[in-house]
């Protein structure tokens, strides 16, 4: 990601951050949308690190609100535990 950001210098992403469901309780909803905008701002410092300008990502956390599979076996909850990178400008 660092050499695609590196070559092509107009290009502005978006980090999404994901969690699995925290097995459905609503108490813990709020944590997990916090915990996923951690994930994702974690990956957006080291993207900064590697002098990626910091204008060109913004970050978001969905929490467990979008899950790839269904969070039902630990397998499928940590391909939850994710983080996707969506190009929205060049």
């Amino acid at each position: 990601l660092v050499k695609l950001l590196v070559d092509n210098p107009n290009i502005k992403i978006r980090v999404e951050g994901h969690t699995d469901n925290g097995n459905g309780a609503a108490w813990i909803a709020p944590r997990l949308q916090e915990l996923s905008r951690e994930r994702a701002e974690a990956v957006k410092s080291y993207l900064v690190s590697k002098n990626i300008a910091e204008a060109r990502i913004s970050t978001v956390g969905y929490g467990g609100t979008r899950p790839a599979v269904p969070n039902s076996s630990p397998e499928e909850k940590a391909k939850n535990r994710r983080v996707e990178f969506v190009i929205v400008g060049k």
